[in-house]
């Protein structure tokens, strides 16, 4: 669950992304799909640094903890990718 911090921050950035946009394409619908996009990779980036962080945190802790550590992530990441993979071949039938 995101916390009010990030999710204002989630918004300011995609309010900025959309006006940049706007004004580049003159298109409200096509500057509505870049700030999105743009909006989620910004998301993205951030949660691979936390993460990354996170392992090397525990490596200074626990080597084999940050082990552990890193296949959970692999784990739950490969979970999330085959369900976007499930979600995308369910549209397509549709």
């Amino acid at each position: 669950m995101m916390d009010d911090e990030r999710i204002e921050s989630m918004t300011q950035n995609y309010i900025r992304s959309y006006k940049i946009a706007l004004q580049e394409v003159k298109n409200p619908n096509l500057a509505q799909q870049v700030a999105a996009s743009v909006t989620m990779m910004a998301d993205m980036q951030e949660r691979q640094e936390k993460t990354q962080q996170q392992i090397q945190n525990a490596q200074q802790f626990n080597p084999l903890a940050a082990l552990f550590f890193a296949a959970a992530q692999a784990k739950q990441q490969e979970k999330e990718d085959q369900e976007k993979r499930e979600g995308k071949d369910g549209e397509k039938e549709t």
